[in-house]
């Protein structure tokens, strides 16, 4: 009786001992399964330097190239959205397991994922990563969740919908939208245009543009600077990819274009500042027949995509050539002027501020002067612009009327008047270089009489 109550006791400890050495370490796997997992993909984003994304439409394959910089290398070679790049890696490493569940093969279709809508692959070109695939299926029905899964896995991931999100893109989405890449406006020395037949040409003279061609003359800086801002803030609308050359006549860009725009760069020895070049086509029509959407345009160092650009690029870009001139008659910051010189044939008067910013005359009397006028005058020199042009260079030989703006000797503009002819009058000043025409309106606002100038209130303070 001792022998087999002995016997049945050891067959206990035995029982026992085994479930607790199984059944513990089963319950053990129940629990750690039912606490989420806080990584969907166990890597460091920056080691990361291979993408490859797959989805219905495209496949697309992106590198980096240097330091966060993402280059897509495939179906197009072109440079990336990088942050499009950043943001999936971020996704994936920062994305839970929220709930996993096994799934027979044959129900992975209601999960999306037996056809997926993409799949990712990530890789370490050098080994720090060990290469990863994992496929994108459909979104949970709340739209804060969806379903992931990885190669080779029965195992269905709930993780953060922000995976699906950034992810589904397209291939336009992934790519760079600039007109030209690693386009920096305070690098371009010299600006070319072709608009048919008509060529127009700038060069950068220290912090003005210059027009030198089709005729020599001053351009504007504020419309130089419209015209580079379009060419480097707006987005490609849409792409043509791999077109055959023998079909680029359909986009206005054969042999023939419709027009160019080249932007040459700062002659840098220090590094290589490559050019751009863009060869301008035809209008794109709206898809009711109403107007244009847009025009196409080839970068020539890119020639294997064909773009799609606003009508706003073209429209800097074929401004009539006076559009471009620079009409001011001279260039200055008023709070620099201290001294005015106002000079007839038979009368000066000049007024100069001291220290304490008071006005005083002290020709053709000495005397306080009447501080808003002598801002309205510097003011409209200031604002002063050519209405047309004679034709004719130097200067002119009888001025009736010649204003000097002045900072303490210095000279810091000037403007001339010449001959009344009606409306116009012939005018040349410090920061033109040749004899314009401006309108009579304005000579007469910049002739004042000396008694313009008295204080309001007589034998008071100047204003």
């Amino acid at each position: 009786m001792k022998l087999i109550r002995t016997v049945i006791l050891i067959a206990l400890a035995l029982i026992l001992g085994l479930w607790a050495f199984y059944g513990e370490r089963h319950l053990d796997e129940q629990r750690r399964a039912g606490i989420p997992d806080p990584h969907l993909c166990r890597f460091e984003p920056s080691l990361i330097d291979s993408l490859v994304i797959i989805t219905g439409a495209d496949t697309t394959i992106a590198v980096v190239v240097s330091d966060t910089t993402w280059r897509i290398v495939k179906p197009i070679l072109w440079d990336a959205e990088s942050s499009r790049f950043g943001a999936i890696l971020r996704d994936l490493a920062s994305s839970g397991r929220e709930r996993m569940w096994r799934v027979p093969p044959d129900s992975m279709r209601y999960y999306s994922l037996e056809h997926p809508h993409a799949k990712v692959i990530y890789a370490s070109r050098y080994g720090y990563v060990d290469s990863g695939t994992i496929f994108i299926g459909e979104g949970a029905a709340n739209e804060k969740q969806g379903y992931v899964r990885f190669a080779g896995s029965d195992t269905v991931i709930m993780t953060n919908i922000a995976v699906h999100r950034s992810v589904l893109k397209s291939l336009y989405d992934f790519r760079k939208k600039q007109v030209f890449s690693s386009f920096v406006p305070a690098e371009i020395a010299e600006i070319k245009l072709r608009r048919g037949d008509e060529r127009v040409e700038f060069v950068r003279r220290g912090e003005r543009w210059r027009m030198i061609e089709p005729i020599d003359r001053w351009a504007d800086a504020d419309t130089i600077n419209k015209l580079i801002k379009e060419f480097k803030d707006k987005r490609i609308a849409s792409f043509a990819d791999h077109p055959p050359q023998e079909e680029l006549w359909r986009f206005g860009l054969g042999d023939r274009s419709r027009g160019e725009a080249e932007f040459i760069m700062v002659d840098d020895s220090t590094r290589e500042i490559p050019d751009r070049h863009l060869k301008i086509g035809t209008l794109v029509p709206a898809n009711d027949g109403r107007g244009y959407v847009g025009f196409w345009a080839m970068d020539q160092s890119r020639p294997n995509s064909i773009m799609r650009l606003p009508l706003d690029v073209l429209r800097q870009s074929d401004r009539s050539v006076e559009n471009f001139w620079d009409r001011r008659i001279a260039i200055f910051e008023r709070p620099d002027i201290d001294s005015v010189a106002v000079v007839r044939p038979n009368r000066t008067i000049s007024v100069s501020r001291d220290t304490s910013a008071t006005w005083r005359m002290s020709a053709p009397r000495s005397q306080h002067a009447y501080r808003p006028r002598v801002n309205y005058l510097v003011s409209d020199i200031f604002r002063a612009r050519i209405s047309g042009y004679t034709g004719r260079r130097g200067e002119i030989a009888n001025p009736t009327l010649r204003i000097g703006l002045f900072h303490g000797t210095e000279l810091y503009g000037e403007i001339v008047f010449g001959q009344i002819r009606g409306d116009l009058v012939e005018v040349t000043g410090s920061d033109i270089d040749e004899i314009c025409y401006t309108s009579k309106e304005l000579f007469d606002k910049l002739d004042p009489e000396v008694d313009e100038f008295n204080p309001a209130v007589p034998g008071g303070a100047a204003r």
